[in-house]
């Protein structure tokens, strides 16, 4: 609540958005729905803030239950009598938290100086000028303010907590609790998908050696032996490089370094008996043989 003395010059335009906002409880720059309860005023204090829209329910500090539109311009009729002389060291204090987690405090003089706040999430900055100083008497006000176009928060978010006004021997002259909720503007709203080389990886490729028609690990080559039907994934060895162990379900073949291209370079395979069934080789593959020797491959 911010209070001026008829002989003292009116705040300016830039700066009544944020004044608005603190008799409302709210900040304007970052809500879209907002409650508020007054919890006290010091004696001999008054004020009523009333929007020309966008609120349903109205007491004797003026409106209440807002939904605000980002980009929207409203009206707000402040009436309020401070009946003490608030100086520098008169402070408006915030203490709320983003989704109940995220800390958002900050503190600024009553008048006299600049405001700046830090948004969390997005650490912008906003920066409002104070009205010059003292702050005392009645004031009475028709002002239209602007929301910005759009979130400076480009996600859902909830904000609750206490904003408070005290004088400079730290008597609270106002004191009101927060509960607002912020929505993006469709134009802010960002729209993402799943990365389709992650979704196959994660859904159809979690161990190693499995159905290259369901996707190989990033550290895997679909491939095929001369000789043998049927294919599978792959990953490198050597000789200080074993091959890695995590097998697809019901598999009970051994991996093994038992490969060479015509390069060198050397890879696994699941090494099994031919002569056993073919359960060794897991669900959609069996074993063959080859040069006396099983391999497990994929029949599809």
């Amino acid at each position: 609540i911010k209070l001026i003395r008829p002989d003292i010059p009116i705040m300016p335009s830039s700066s009544f958005p944020f004044f608005v906002a603190v008799a409302f409880g709210l900040l304007a720059a970052a809500n879209v729905q907002v409650s508020r309860t007054v919890d006290a005023v010091e004696s001999g204090n008054t004020a009523k803030v009333t929007l020309d829209s966008g609120c349903s329910v109205s007491d004797e500090y003026g409106s209440n239950n807002c939904a605000l539109s980002w980009g929207s311009t409203y009206t707000a009729t402040v009436s309020a009598t401070l009946s003490e002389v608030l100086m520098s060291n008169s402070t408006i204090n915030a203490d709320m938290k983003v989704d109940g987690l995220i800390p958002f405090k900050f503190s600024c003089p009553v008048c006299g100086a600049d405001c700046t706040i830090t948004v969390p999430i997005v650490k912008k900055t906003e920066t409002f000028s104070m009205p010059p100083c003292p702050v005392t008497g009645q004031f009475d006000l028709n002002q239209k303010f602007s929301l910005p176009s759009s979130s400076p928060i480009p996600l859902d978010a909830s904000i609750k907590g206490t904003v408070a006004i005290t004088n400079g021997v730290g008597t609270t002259v106002a004191h009101v609790t927060v509960d607002a909720k912020i929505e993006p503007s469709l134009q802010s709203r960002k729209t993402l998908t799943l990365n389709k080389e992650f979704l196959m990886d994660y859904l159809n490729a979690t161990t190693h050696y499995g159905d290259p028609k369901s996707g190989c690990e990033p550290d895997e080559l679909a491939v095929q032996i001369q000789g043998v039907s049927g294919d599978f994934c792959t990953p490198t060895c050597s000789t200080t490089k074993a091959c890695p162990t995590d097998v697809p379900s019901g598999v009970t073949a051994s991996p093994q370094c038992a490969l060479q291209t015509t390069t060198g370079d050397k890879y696994c395979a699941l090494i099994c008996s031919p002569s056993s069934n073919d359960d060794q080789c897991g669900s959609n593959a069996s074993c063959k043989s080859i040069s006396g020797v099983g391999i497990c491959t994929y029949d599809d």
